[in-house]
């Protein structure tokens, strides 16, 4: 019998075929397998224990890994260790089994061992594995969630979702935060992988949340479906961002092309009009006013432009607005079947109209969108009103006397013309009065050109007095006035002509400084004649009839025959 090195020292003579037995065990063992004295020494070992027998030769008698196994092998007892081998590359992990060999002599132990590293190493690798999800998991805003096939979540993240927390969640039913549709995709319970599906679920408080979810199922043995696993995505306030953004947008959109239409037009109206054939269907309105506020205080709004509202009905409604809504941007008012909503036009200095959309009752009410764009819509339009007021101005101002504020020689003119042209019926005539002070370069000289225009003020407003809207007065002259006199005839002409001798004599006793000589003298023409039929022969006719006046004493009414052209007159008659 051939007996390996080491095993001479072997006491079991009984059993001569037990030391071989255990040498062909060593030798055939799959892992490593040597024999180790009660001096931690080994005494045989076979070929694949060599790298671990030379690290336990190299240590040191003291080693922990020495000493463990003199005293196990002192002891007599079966163990199990663990030993690395740091050293070789890379490294090596071994569970070792020491078991004792029976003997009277030196104690003896069999050790047998099993190369675990790639176990530890793939254990290790798990751990770490799951110690990096776990903190991603945590660390994540997502939602983490497992369903089971009941319908329940089995895990949620532990930041818990939507309001709740972790613990409330396990266990409960995923109706709890999520409804299908019947034809809606339900990443909670899908047999198929779902990717960045978007849904809508229902928060802790009862509030809407979207979610973008993504899922995989998963199964157990033979296939059965078990659950799904997967993450949600709370995007609520990034869709309101991109929906807020989208809105603004919209609105940017359509002012500009209400700002468009606008500025294409030239004439206010047209402007007005453009805007609400815009506006009203932008707002899903049905129907809008724009009306302008009159500069002089008390007086009720005006019109300017509607669309889909009545006019008594728009006029109405504007009376009913404030003038200044303290600070306000917009307001909304209801009546019995519509909900309108007001924005003034201004331009920051003061409120110059406004606009008011309505919409019926029976529909929603205006939101902080269609709010926003009212008013900025009303920002634009108090330029087109501030410019308006200034187009106006300038007008009148080309249009009147500066002192009197009455129609200058030019714009006098072209109206009457205008006049003449429409109103050519016989029925339609009326009498043009040519009335020229007497005594008027007497107060300049001796009062001074002050009361000189004092005078010419009151005599205009004695004028525009007794005038009707269709009439016509102007300053034609330094001291010349001309009065059109709509659809009057002779003897409405005479009447008015009398009454005006009279208050301008009231004028002249009321103020003790005026001169005696102080009046007017009247010359009358009546455009109903056939020779009388164009401005120039109106004004001539009245011009001379006014010098007639004049030559017969001052302070007097003459007539101008339209086809003689013969002078009649009557000194105050009526």
């Amino acid at each position: 019998m051939n007996v390996p090195l080491g095993l001479e020292a072997w006491d079991s003579a009984a059993d001569a075929a037990l030391p071989e037995a255990l040498a062909n065990l060593i030798e055939m063992f799959p892992g490593p397998a040597f024999l180790v004295d009660g001096d931690g020494v080994h005494m045989h070992g076979n070929v694949i224990a060599e790298p671990l027998l030379a690290v336990l030769d190299s240590l040191p008698l003291d080693a922990p890994l020495r000493r463990s196994l003199i005293q196990v092998v002192r002891s007599g007892k079966s163990v199990q260790r663990s030993m690395k081998l740091p050293d070789l590359m890379p490294e090596r992990v071994y569970d070792l089994s020491l078991i004792p060999m029976p003997g009277d002599g030196q104690p003896v132990s069999l050790v047998l061992g099993r190369d675990v590293s790639v176990e530890r190493n793939l254990k290790t690798a798990l751990i770490s594995a799951r110690e990096m999800y776990k903190s991603l998991v945590e660390c994540s805003a997502d939602f983490a969630w497992e369903t089971d096939a009941r319908g329940q979540f089995s895990f949620v993240s532990p930041r818990g979702a939507l309001g709740y927390s972790a613990s409330e969640l396990a266990g409960s039913p995923v109706a709890r935060l999520f409804r299908p549709a019947a034809d809606e995709i339900d990443p909670f319970q899908s047999s198929e992988p779902v990717d960045a599906h978007e849904i809508v679920a229902e928060r802790a408080d009862g509030k809407e949340a979207v979610l973008v979810a993504s899922s995989r199922p998963y199964f157990g043995a033979g296939g059965a479906w078990r659950g799904c696993r997967g993450v949600c995505k709370d995007v609520t306030a990034e869709r309101r961002q991109a929906a807020a953004l989208a809105r603004a947008d919209e609105r940017e959109r359509l002012l500009g092309g209400i700002i468009a239409a606008i500025r294409a037009e030239v004439e206010a109206s047209d402007m007005y009009d453009a805007c609400l054939q815009r506006l009203v269907p932008a707002m899903a309105a049905g129907g809008a006013i724009i009306f302008r506020w009159p500069h002089a205080a008390g007086e009720g709004p005006v019109a300017v432009a509607r669309l889909g509202v009545k006019a008594r009905d728009a006029l109405a409604v504007a009376r009913t607005l404030p003038r200044d809504p303290d600070g306000r941007a917009t307001i909304e008012m209801r009546s019995d079947d519509d909900n309108w909503l007001y924005a003034v036009c201004g331009t920051g200095k003061a409120p110059l109209g406004g606009i008011a959309v309505r919409r019926d009752r029976s529909r929603e009410t205006w939101n902080g969108d269609e709010r926003n764009l009212l008013e900025r819509v009303g920002g634009h339009l108090g330029i087109a009103l501030e410019q308006l007021d200034h187009r106006e101005e300038l007008l009148r101002l080309a249009r009147t006397d500066p002192l009197s504020g009455l129609l200058n020689r030019h714009a006098f003119e072209s109206e009457l013309k205008m006049r003449l042209e429409r109103f050519s019926e016989p029925h339609h005539a009326g009498a043009l009065l040519y009335v020229d002070l007497d005594g008027f370069k007497k107060i300049n000289d001796e009062l001074g050109h002050h009361a000189g225009d004092e005078a010419l003020v009151r005599v205009a407003s004695i004028l525009r007095t007794g005038s009707r809207a269709a009439d016509l007065v102007s300053r034609y002259g330094g001291d010349e006035f001309v009065v059109w006199l709509h659809k009057t005839d002779l003897d409405g002409a005479r009447k008015r002509a009398a009454r005006l001798l009279s208050d301008i004599a009231e004028l002249r006793a009321s103020n003790p400084s005026l001169p005696s000589t102080f009046g007017a003298s009247i010359g009358i023409a009546v455009g109903s004649g056939a020779g009388l039929k164009t401005v120039g022969a109106l004004l001539q006719a009245a011009d001379r009839a006014m010098y007639e006046s004049k030559h017969k004493g001052r302070n007097m009414i003459s007539v101008m025959d339209d086809a003689a052209l013969r002078p009649g007159r009557g000194k105050g008659d009526a």
